[in-house]
């Protein structure tokens, strides 16, 4: 079975890699990577062909847009959170009623000022809850608890953390003055 042209065959151990680990192709089409790990396990489980889901990508986010009603009053929790967690300010000076900061994946997180903007985030209507962002082992997340309220951030269930998510997760959760949550996640 194929998914997006990717068989349990580019998967390996089974894929004859050429050069960067790319398996050769008929003329006209494009290489496929050889794979590994759960999307081999995903692609082999799957009972039908259709390919919409799984693309042999490791990076399946492309970006998350948040928008905001003070961009200039934002902009400073989310740039020293995303910073302490290994993100990149990519600020485009043209642009003042946007900020963007990129992980090392590629992912980017755009935070705007849009005049489309109407009354204030409320996280416990229906839409985005909390965005979940992997950040490091649980000495930085302890790290990150100790600071952040001195950037904008307030923790949220500190009665249950590490553990608010279950016992077998880790993971601080915050918000900041606009009520945006985000969960820092521990590997």
């Amino acid at each position: 079975m194929a998914v997006n042209g990717v068989t349990p065959a580019n998967c390996e151990p089974h894929a004859k890699s050429v050069g960067s680990r790319e398996k050769s192709v008929r003329p006209g089409t494009s290489p496929q990577p050889a794979l590994t790990g759960a999307i081999c396990e995903y692609i082999s489980s799957r009972g039908d062909s259709d390919d919409r889901y799984v693309r042999g990508m490791t990076n399946v986010v492309h970006h998350i847009e948040l928008w905001t009603s003070d961009i200039e009053s934002a902009t400073p929790s989310f740039d020293w959170l995303l910073k302490s967690i290994g993100w990149t300010a990519r600020h485009d000076p043209a642009w003042p009623a946007g900020r963007t900061w990129q992980h090392p994946s590629g992912v980017y997180i755009v935070l705007e000022q849009s005049p489309d903007v109407t009354g204030i985030h409320e996280r416990t209507r229906a839409g985005l809850n909390h965005v979940a962002l992997r950040a490091g082992d649980r000495e930085q997340l302890d790290v990150l608890r100790k600071k952040c309220g001195g950037h904008g951030w307030t923790e949220l269930f500190s009665d249950r953390y590490p553990h608010a998510g279950g016992p077998q997760h880790t993971a601080l959760f915050i918000e900041n003055h606009e009520g945006f949550e985000l969960e820092l996640v521990a590997d």
